[in-house]
């Protein structure tokens, strides 16, 4: 049977010490705070004793303006004195007066001097007598009893006994001020007793257990770069979901870049649209060339991430030197290349390892697809497949920002409805496949001959709508027909497709509106009546009122 060592003298020294020091600072922590709670009990009788001081001055200058009143009345006779007499005796009066009477007649200060309460009392009940027959008109009699002196001997004796009791409560204030004081030098020294000893204590722990912290402290490292690794991948997936363009994707990859490898340059590159060469991300400043060829790199020959300066070497055209090359590809496309610089090989190939650079490129690929393909739906979503033009979706989501646009450029803006004459014709004749090679036609002179800021909208069937900021009446009326007369002879001498005309009606938009309903309206009648009055015209809104009593009865027929 093995028996248990004895400690040692060397272990138990520091176990005796840490128990002295444990004991020390328990007398000094219950010594603290039993000072700090006489400090409380202290401050609070100071207070008291302030307030006690300070209702006794109170007491002493109503005391006072009760007389100033009453001599004021006496000699003057008006009736603002007697509302301060009046006042004056009411703060004398009150229930917080009263029980300072209480405590000066029994404070050992004012022993053998006669009860202040009566005193109090005969001298407010003698000053309301007075004010009584001076309001009677018997102002000689009040004069007659002051001369007597009664009066004022009553005043003397209880300013005599508050001016004993104010002193007495200053030497308090002043006695128990100096004994919270020595409290406080008592605590403060207490404290940094207990703290002294408190860090010795802990200096001695922390010696005594230096070398377990220091293998704690390793594993703890591990596992905390492991976590802060994580911690900025997730974020950073839960950030670039919330990415609205490519640069938003950039700065917010960059970020997670420094976050998931500090110290290490980096550099992001994204394809161009022309996919014949990788461009550095702008947002994302980093060392590297601006371009780089993609049959430069052998990570985006080979699909996987490839750690330059070993083995077979890139390209010189720029993806170039000891660096870890990650491919960004998602749904069958690659989009771009992440590149970690550093001449530190084992710090590259411990990143290609752990995988987290393949974590980052995976989602910043998939925000990349989903940012391409979002943009595609939108693009879709706002432009008409057979023109190319702009749709009527469009104009909803973008008319009020123009108006807005113009009204705060003092810019008039202008808004034409255009028709093709006789398009049902042309699609029972020549069919759907001409009518719909001829407004394909008809868009591609609009988008030649107009401005590259008037925008051109097919509204629906054979109708488009074109809006025409920074421009007048007169201008958009002579852009307008230029476009008609060109759409009338595009296809005159032999074109493939039939001869078309338009009608076009043109209003202008009214400062300051919220929307392009009115002017659309006024368009849209304005076109009505170019087709009444035979076709091939444009008209602006005041025109078609002028001409709307000439035009024909019966309804355009397309």
């Amino acid at each position: 049977m093995t028996t248990k060592p004895a400690p040692t003298r060397s272990y138990l020294l520091p176990l005796l010490f840490l128990i002295g020091i444990a004991v020390a600072g328990a007398l000094g922590t219950a010594g603290a705070v039993q000072g700090y709670l006489s400090g409380l009990r202290l401050q609070a009788a100071i207070l008291e004793e302030e307030e006690e001081q300070n209702t006794a001055n109170r007491l002493r200058a109503s005391l006072l303006e009760a007389e100033s009143a009453l001599r004021g009345l006496m000699i003057y006779n008006q009736p603002s004195y007697i509302e301060r007499f009046h006042q004056a005796a009411q703060h004398i009066e009150s229930a917080e007066v009263r029980r300072l009477i209480q405590r000066i007649d029994s404070d050992p200060s004012t022993m053998g001097a006669p009860p202040v309460a009566g005193l109090i009392d005969r001298a407010v009940a003698s000053r309301r007598s007075a004010v009584a027959l001076l309001l009677e008109g018997h102002r000689e009699r009040v004069i007659e009893h002051g001369s007597a002196g009664h009066a004022n001997r009553v005043m003397d004796s209880i300013r005599e006994t508050l001016d004993r009791y104010i002193e007495a409560r200053r030497d308090s204030i002043a006695a128990n001020t100096a004994e919270l004081r020595r409290q406080q030098t008592l605590v403060l020294a207490l404290v940094a007793g207990s703290a002294g000893i408190s860090a010795l204590g802990v200096l001695l722990a922390v010696l005594t257990l230096r070398g377990r912290v220091r293998a704690t402290t390793v594993a703890q490292s591990e596992l905390a770069s492991r976590s802060a690794e994580m911690s900025a991948l997730l974020q950073m997936n839960e950030l670039l979901q919330a990415c609205e363009t490519r640069g938003d994707i950039e700065r917010v990859a960059g970020h997670a870049a420094q976050a998931l490898v500090p110290g290490m340059p980096s550099t992001l590159y994204i394809f161009s649209n022309s996919r014949d060469r990788l461009d550095r991300a702008l947002n994302w400043p980093g060392p590297g060339p601006d371009h780089i060829a993609p049959s430069a790199c052998w990570a985006l020959k080979r699909g996987r991430p490839n750690l330059c300066g070993q083995g077979v070497a890139c390209d010189s055209s720029g993806c170039s030197g000891t660096a870890l090359c990650v491919p960004m590809a998602a749904r069958g496309e690659v989009y771009g290349l992440l590149r970690f610089n550093s001449e530190d090989i084992p710090a590259l190939d411990a990143l290609r390892e752990n995988r987290g650079a393949d974590a980052m490129a995976d989602g910043m690929s998939m925000a990349l697809a989903n940012l391409q393909l979002r943009d595609k739906l939108r693009g879709e979503a706002l432009r008409d497949a057979l023109t190319g033009l702009h749709n009527r979706r469009f104009l909803e989501e973008v008319g009020p920002t123009i108006l807005r646009q113009g009204d705060r450029r003092q810019a008039s803006t202008c808004i034409a409805v255009l028709d093709a004459d006789h398009f049902k014709r042309v699609n029972d004749t020549f069919g759907h496949a001409t009518g719909d090679a001829l407004l394909r036609a008809i868009a591609g002179s609009m988008t030649s001959l107009l401005r590259a800021s008037d925008i051109c909208i097919r509204y629906g069937g054979e109708e488009f709508v074109i809006l025409l900021p920074d421009c007048d009446l007169g201008g958009a009326f002579e852009r307008l027909d230029m476009l008609r007369e060109s759409i009338a002879t595009m296809h005159a001498e032999g074109g493939a497709l039939p001869v078309i005309t338009v009608s076009i009606g043109v209003a202008l938009v009214p400062p300051g509106a919220a929307s392009l309903d009115d002017a659309m309206h006024q368009a849209d009648e304005a076109l009505y009546a170019a087709k009444r009055g035979g076709r091939n015209q444009v008209l602006t809104a005041p025109m078609a009122e002028r001409v709307k009593a000439l035009a024909a009865p019966d309804h355009p027929g397309g």
